[in-house]
C-alpha cells in the first residue's frame, strides 16, 4: 500500500493468466477496502467480445465528523466488441448508452483530448524495488481448480534524496491455471507475475527513477484470491464456462442513445435523520457483503 499523502501513484501490477482460446467465460469479483464500500464487478467473455458489468459508488458523512455513509449510482455495463470495431457504454438503470469507435485491440480510434498531463521531472534518485514471490506448497479446490498459494513480498528501498518511501508490503494470495478465451480488448499472453509499470511522483510533480526487480515463482497463473493485510481483499466470487447469450454481448432493445452517460451516483440526504438512516442501513446490510 502506499503513503497517500506523500506521493501519486499509478501502478500497474498485475497478475495475468495463460490466455489461451477456450470457452466462454464469467467471472465475478467482490472487493473491498477497509473503511471503504464493497464493490462487485462481473466480466463476460466470448470470443472477441468482452462485457464488463458494475456500478459506481461515492461516499459522504453521515454527519458532521461521522461515519462515511457510500451511495451507489447506476448499474453500467461495458461491451467491447473488438471485431465490430464497437464500445458500447450502457446505463442498464436509465436505459441509456453512448457508442464509441475502436480499434482491433479495444482502443479508441480517435481519442478525445482529456487535457495534457502534468510533466513529472525526474528527481535525480532511485527508488528501487524488490519483489518477490513464494509458493508456498499449500494446495485447495477453488471452483473445481486446483489453487495455489502464493505470497508476495515487495520492498521498497529509496535512494539518498528519493520522494518515495521505504514501505515493505506482503499480498497473500491463490491462483489457478485458467484457459481464458481469446476476449478483447486482448490480454497479456503468459501466466508471470509481471512486475511493474510504476510511476511516483511528489507534489512538486517529480518523479524517482524505477529499477525493479523480481526473484521466486515467474508462473503464477489467474488471481482467484488477493489479500491485502490489513487493507484489502479481492475475491473470484463465481466462475463459469457455461455457454453465453451471445445477447449479452449486443444493444439491447429500448435504449436512447446520448452523448454521454451521467449514471453518477445518488445525492447523499440533505436530512440529518436520512443520513443517519442511510448509516444504519449500511451498518446492518454490510454484514452480508454486498452492495446495493
Amino acid at each position: 500500500m502506499f503513503h497517500p499523502a506523500s506521493q501519486t501513484v499509478v501502478l500497474c501490477c498485475m497478475v495475468v493468466a495463460s490466455m489461451a482460446f477456450g470457452s466462454d467465460l464469467k467471472i465475478t469479483e467482490r472487493s473491498a477496502i477497509r473503511g471503504g464500500p464493497t464493490r462487485i464487478s462481473t466480466t463476460y467473455i466470448s470470443g472477441r467480445r468482452t462485457r464488463i458489468e458494475n456500478r459506481s459508488v461515492s461516499g459522504f458523512q453521515a454527519w458532521n465528523g461521522g461515519p462515511t455513509v457510500f451511495s451507489y449510482g447506476h448499474r453500467t455495463a461495458t461491451i467491447y466488441q473488438c471485431d465490430a470495431r464497437r464500445l458500447i457504454l450502457l446505463d442498464l438503470d436509465a436505459h441509456e448508452y453512448a457508442s464509441v469507435e475502436i480499434d482491433g485491440q479495444g482502443r479508441p480510434a480517435s481519442p478525445r483530448p482529456i487535457g495534457t498531463p502534468m510533466p513529472l521531472q525526474p528527481s535525480g534518485a532511485t527508488l528501487t524495488i524488490n519483489i518477490e514471490d513464494i509458493d508456498t506448497g499449500e494446495r485447495k479446490v477453488m471452483f473445481g481448480y486446483s489453487a495455489r498459494h502464493i505470497v508476495r513480498t515487495e520492498r521498497r528501498v529509496p535512494g539518498p534524496g528519493a520522494i518515495s518511501l521505504a514501505q515493505e508490503t506482503k499480498r497473500d494470495s491463490w491462483y489457478v491455471d485458467l484457459n481464458m478465451p481469446d476476449g478483447c480488448p486482448p490480454r497479456l499472453s503468459n501466466k508471470r507475475a509481471e512486475a511493474f509499470v510504476l510511476v511516483s511522483g511528489g507534489i512538486d510533480g517529480r518523479m524517482d527513477k524505477i529499477e525493479a526487480h523480481h526473484t521466486g515463482v515467474t508462473e503464477v497463473g489467474y488471481p482467484l484470491e488477493v489479500t491485502d493485510p490489513p487493507f484489502s481483499k479481492k475475491e473470484v466470487t463465481e466462475l463459469s464456462a457455461a455457454p453465453l447469450d451471445s445477447a449479452l454481448f449486443e444493444l439491447p432493445a429500448g435504449f436512447k442513445q446520448v452523448p454521454n452517460l451521467t449514471a453518477q451516483p445518488s445525492q447523499p440526504p440533505t436530512s440529518q435523520v436520512l443520513r443517519i438512516w442511510a448509516w444504519m442501513w449500511q451498518s446492518i446490510w454490510g454484514k452480508f457483503g454486498g452492495d446495493r
